[in-house]
């Protein structure tokens, strides 16, 4: 029996084909040809055909033929990372044997998920290694297995706040009370700010008011065995208190009217000043401005000496008295 090989298309033998004889060998008839290729276990085809050479014709040969491997190729992005009990993820491959890829789960990974109907679902922290195998088939041997490994973290914890600040507060009034919720099922940790630690504190839940400027409120969730830390949430309470009293009061008869005069406070209290208020000593009668530093008392009686005192408002309430002017009659 003379050695030759054939000619293969994608390295399967098939019917009709030219046979081509190594080097060596004489008389080869260009007629000679495979007219039947039946394939066995993988590996070894049998072609009966006609072959001429110095020895006669042979009715039979039979020549070992490698069958090519499927080769798979993974289509599917796998999630990163992937986050218990929210992410799925529906592996994809396809073979060059047009074989269905089955994908399952590697046993070390079966804690961390597991597949369903084709997709995958995520139970615990950890690697999840997805295998893709093709056995082959006739023309194909089986394929070299593929695999993604994907990072499987807890999910992380939401907090909600589900108290509503005051809009503004007032300093030494009205403490606040703030509440939160967490998807761990944690206790939210509920703190202030360090930066606000002049302006306001917390005990025992309770948030009180000192002085006026902003005060943050720190909400937060460390996580736990099966979520990992919240990101914080603030609240940020603009804290307010009423106005010091006028500053410099100054009265003077104008026209058989005392008009009176003063500068603004030294402090607003942290807030818009809303009005001043004058009130005379005696007779209480009164006079008020939205945004001037001067108003106008009239009526006075004659011969009656008097002296007037301002106050300021803000929407924290109205501020101390000023001092008394000085003293003057109609």
């Amino acid at each position: 029996r003379e050695a030759f090989t054939q000619t293969e298309t994608g390295g399967v033998w098939q019917t009709a084909q030219p046979a081509t004889f190594a080097t060596g060998v004489q008389n080869a008839n260009p007629n000679d040809y495979f007219n039947a290729v039946s394939c066995g276990a993988a590996g070894e085809c049998v072609a009966a055909g006609q072959f001429h050479d110095q020895g006669g014709n042979f009715p039979a040969m039979t020549e070992a033929v490698t069958t090519p491997s499927a080769m798979i190729t993974v289509t599917s992005t796998p999630p990163a990372p992937a986050v218990v009990g929210q992410t799925v993820y529906q592996p994809a491959a396809t073979s060059t044997s047009g074989d269905t890829v089955t994908a399952t789960i590697a046993t070390a990974s079966s804690q961390v998920c597991q597949i369903s109907n084709g997709t995958v679902s995520f139970q615990h922290p950890g690697t999840c290694t997805v295998l893709f195998n093709d056995p082959g088939n006739t023309q194909y041997a089986a394929a070299t297995q593929a695999s993604q490994n994907i990072t499987v973290i807890n999910p992380t914890a939401v907090i909600t706040i589900t108290s509503t600040k005051p809009r503004h507060a007032v300093a030494r009034k009205h403490p606040y009370t703030p509440h939160a919720t967490s998807t761990s099922a944690d206790t939210v940790q509920i703190t202030i700010a360090a930066s606000s630690r002049r302006v306001c504190r917390i005990s025992n839940g309770r948030v009180s008011f000192d002085r006026p400027g902003t005060c943050t409120v720190l909400f937060n969730d460390p996580g736990n065995t099966g979520y990992l830390a919240a990101a914080e949430l603030t609240q940020t309470i603009r804290v307010i208190t009423h106005p010091s009293a006028p500053r410099r009061p100054k009265a003077t008869v104008r026209n058989h009217k005392a008009v009176i005069s003063w500068q603004k406070p030294k402090s607003t209290g942290g807030a818009r000043i809303t009005r001043y208020i004058v009130t005379s000593f005696p007779g209480h009668q009164h006079c008020s401005t939205r945004g001037k530093h001067s108003c106008t008392i009239t009526h006075l009686k004659p011969g009656m000496k008097y002296r007037f005192r301002i106050q300021a408002r803000n929407q924290a309430g109205t501020g101390p008295n000023s001092h008394k002017t000085n003293q003057i009659s109609q």
